[in-house]
């Protein structure tokens, strides 16, 4: 079960998820607000490393 639907049933609902797709060397995110996807369609590459960290980072609110 995802977190989004564990929080909805435990009446914590989330506005966002943020989620990403991995080949192991091609990494793509994810935002999940309300019932709409949006897919980030730049594949980044692995390395270099610091666009990905970047990304993870903004992802988490840091």
């Amino acid at each position: 079960m995802s977190e989004w639907k564990f929080n909805q049933q435990a009446q914590n609902p989330i506005d966002i998820v943020y989620g990403t797709i991995t080949t192991g060397t091609l990494w793509r995110f994810l935002r999940l607000q309300d019932n709409t996807i949006t897919i980030d369609l730049t594949e980044y590459p692995l390395p270099p490393v610091k666009s990905i960290l970047n990304r993870l980072i903004y992802m988490v609110g840091l």
